[in-house]
């Protein structure tokens, strides 16, 4: 549940003002850990989104108690109730949560990022999963279908003038001729069961034509598709999670793209839980917001995941605010001020190495 520390309060206190008894009260900014956007863990807050709030707070002229959260949904409910002055982290910018709180503009331009383990192969689940894909289950369900039309065919020509290969019942016949089918797709022809009228022998005939051409594409389907699988993994891009089994953080907007892109999703606490479960078999992939599985994945060297694929499912991240915030018009003030004089661009070099 919520964590309100006063030692957290009192180190966050901005520097540009003295003790002053009759200064108005501090605002109460709520922050959850969520790196390297925030550093809650340490004594003394840190990170992006610290570092940009400072700012801004030096811009109004104010003082700032920080309350840590430990969850993404604490943090807006918190917002959305009055109870702190405005909220951030990496919180997206999305519709609905704008129907409950207010938003400033957006300081960050993120969106989601895969990451996959670190063994090149695929794993079991992958590979029997290719064997119910729509591309082959298309084509077996051809071939059983067409295998099925040239039974009747067969059966029905047959059936009078070679009883002893193709009985005259139906389902004695039927099922004989489907054996034989089957069998010349298998082997290419059925020794103990032949065609002796010309119409039945020319349908024999275009069977085992079509057989071939048929089994061709089925292998040259398969064969592609488990190539691929073997060369790049499971999953490359977004392309591929519709179907996977995915691991995510819970509660966040990641869960929801995944949810709207038909993945499988697996919903874990946190960030550092979400790859464990990756690394556990439980998933194929993690996805989460990019900078901070980037980061996650850096500081981490023996990380059990790698990023593959590009940025997508792009999303800004602002500051939430209550509704009808008295401090929105000046705090987006200070943020185009802080766009304006490179300071943003700054702390992007700071904390990613490159600029927005």
């Amino acid at each position: 549940m919520l964590l309100a520390l006063a030692g957290v309060a009192a180190t966050s206190i901005s520097p540009c003002l003295g003790e002053d008894t009759d200064a108005p009260a501090p605002l109460r900014v709520a922050v959850k850990q969520f790196e390297p956007f925030v550093y809650a863990e340490s004594p003394a807050l840190r990170g992006f989104s610290i570092d940009l709030w400072n700012e801004i707070a030096r811009r109004l002229e104010v003082r700032t108690q920080f309350v840590v959260c430990e969850t993404l949904k604490e943090l807006i409910d918190m917002a959305e109730q009055g109870q702190v002055d405005a909220a951030l982290a990496g919180v997206t910018i999305t519709a609905d949560r704008e129907r409950r709180v207010d938003f400033s503009h957006p300081y960050y331009r993120s969106g989601l990022r895969i990451g996959v383990p670190l063994r090149s192969g695929p794993t079991m689940f992958a590979t029997v999963s290719r064997f119910a894909s729509a591309d082959l289950l298309a084509m077996i369900g051809m071939l059983a279908g067409l295998a099925v039309v040239a039974a009747h065919l067969l059966w029905f020509i047959e059936r009078t003038e070679n009883p002893e290969c193709f009985p005259h019942d139906y389902l004695a016949g039927v099922g004989e001729a489907l054996w034989w089918s089957v069998a010349t797709i298998i082997t290419g022809g059925c020794e103990n069961k032949a065609p002796v009228r010309l119409l039945g022998r020319m349908v024999a005939v275009a069977w085992m034509l079509g057989s071939i051409v048929l089994v061709a594409a089925f292998t040259a389907t398969l064969s592609s598709q488990m190539t691929a699988e073997t060369v790049a993994g499971a999953i490359v891009g977004p392309d591929s999670l519709p179907g996977r089994p995915v691991a995510t953080v819970e509660d966040t907007q990641a869960e929801k793209d995944l949810q709207d892109m038909r993945a499988t999703v697996h919903g874990y606490r946190d960030l550092a839980a979400a790859i464990a479960g990756v690394a556990a078999g439980k998933a194929d992939a993690v996805v989460y917001d990019a900078p901070v599985l980037a980061h996650e994945i850096k500081e981490n060297p023996r990380s059990p995941v790698r990023l593959v694929g590009p940025v997508f499912e792009h999303q800004d991240y602002g500051i939430a605010l209550p509704p009808g915030s008295p401090h929105r018009k000046a705090i987006n003030q200070a943020l185009l001020t802080l766009g304006e004089n490179g300071t943003l661009a700054e702390l992007n070099v700071r904390w990613f190495g490159e600029k927005e």
